[in-house]
């Protein structure tokens, strides 16, 4: 059984429990209103009848006060201080007085002249038994009713709570999975490398080349284990930024500057159109760390000779810096995934470019600790764009 359906049924069975305690408390208290409401409606009449009675009696108007009662719907027996029955209701019946669907009241009463009388008032309870009945009968079909409402809603809620879950533990296992798989790739082909070279003897120069590309296995290697350490850093909240007082200007210029380190055998032409100017506040060396991701992406992604741009400029109190390539472009089904860790939308050159496939996942979130956000314009043969956007002051 899943853990939606033991929540489902936990909630289905607390809510039933308290519906059914709630309606049987309801019922109760409902019922014992309504009798004492009966109850007082009879002594409330029985107060009338006395004082119809006293009138009647010093008129000597029996059969008027026989219509009379007929209008309070019950039976009355009078009886006289010697025991006899004085007037007696055409219904009456004394087996009715020791019924449970009758309740009797008795009113005494003094007439000057006349003496002391007993009124006995008798009245059926069953339309007091009837309504009873009636929502009794309502009580059992609305507590199924509510019952199957609340395991739908507790369907429904389990579900959206368990969701935020649900996704979490979907992309810690994918992240777990894909971590594996990128941990596992240079170490074989590390483990490959060396197990060939020693296979046989070979020259310095074979022995120099294969440690040379163990040595660009493990620094691939080492930057992976760098980045997963970031990530869980940053899932953690415990990646803490330094915000300091940045001359704009003079850091756009320097990071201009040593991106050049990553342009190989110039393959490609960097471009800066640096507008920006004044003292903002950031954390210099993760908005370094971010441009550098996203200059060293442009430069693989393009093709020989093409022209690969840092534009920045700050206006409206916000700081804008693009970094625009002519490269193979993303497709925009890609666009939101780019964001995501180890995805490659250029997933055939995966491994030629060397990246991580966490470097994007990095720097949008270097871009939203500082308040901004990193958007991405391309679309497939016509290069991309990423702009990085943060306020100036943070």
């Amino acid at each position: 059984m899943t853990l939606r359906s033991r929540l489902t049924l936990f909630f289905t069975f607390l809510s039933g429990a308290i519906l059914a305690l709630s309606m049987a408390f309801l019922y109760t208290f409902v019922s014992k209103n309504m009798e004492k409401d009966f109850h007082s409606q009879m002594a409330h009449d029985g107060i009338l009848i006395a004082e119809i009675f006293k009138e009647e009696m010093r008129l000597n108007a029996f059969n008027e006060f026989r219509e009379e009662i007929k209008e309070f719907g019950i039976e009355l027996q009078v009886i006289d201080d010697n025991e006899n029955i004085m007037l007696q209701s055409d219904g009456w019946d004394d087996d009715k007085v020791q019924s449970p669907d009758f309740s009797l009241y008795k009113k005494e009463v003094e007439i000057e002249g006349f003496g002391k009388y007993a009124l006995h008032i008798l009245r059926s309870k069953n339309h007091l038994k009837d309504v009873k009945q009636n929502l009794l009968k309502w009580v059992l079909i609305l507590v199924p009713l509510m019952i199957i409402l609340c395991a739908y809603a507790g369907y429904i809620f389990s579900g959206r709570a368990l969701r935020p879950t649900e996704i979490a533990f979907e992309k810690l296992k994918r992240f777990t999975g894909d971590a594996s798989h990128e941990l596992r790739i240079p170490l074989t082909a590390l483990r490959g490398s060396i197990e060939v070279a020693l296979r046989k003897n070979r020259s310095v120069d074979e022995y120099k080349e294969t440690l040379e590309n163990a040595l660009d296995e493990t620094e691939q290697l080492g930057r992976l284990v760098e980045d997963l350490l970031l990530i869980a850093r940053t899932d953690e909240g415990r990646m803490n930024l330094h915000i300091q007082d940045v001359d704009l200007k003079m850091f756009v210029d320097e990071v201009f500057q040593i991106s050049s380190g990553l342009n190989q055998s110039d393959k490609v032409r960097l471009d800066l159109d640096n507008q920006t100017k004044g003292m903002a506040r950031f954390d210099p060396e993760r908005i370094r760390q971010l441009l550098f991701n996203l200059i060293d992406n442009a430069i693989k992604y393009s093709p020989a000779g093409s022209v690969v741009q840092m534009i920045s400029k700050n206006e409206d109190g916000k700081i804008h810096i693009a970094i625009r390539d002519h490269g193979i472009g993303i497709q925009q089904s890609d666009h939101k995934k780019v964001f995501d860790r180890f995805y490659r939308a250029d997933k055939a050159r995966s491994r030629e470019t060397g990246g991580s496939g966490l470097g994007l996942s990095i720097a949008r979130w270097i871009a939203e600790a500082h308040n901004g956000k990193l958007t991405l314009e391309s679309s497939l043969e016509k290069g991309a764009t990423f702009t990085l956007t943060i306020p100036f002051k943070q």
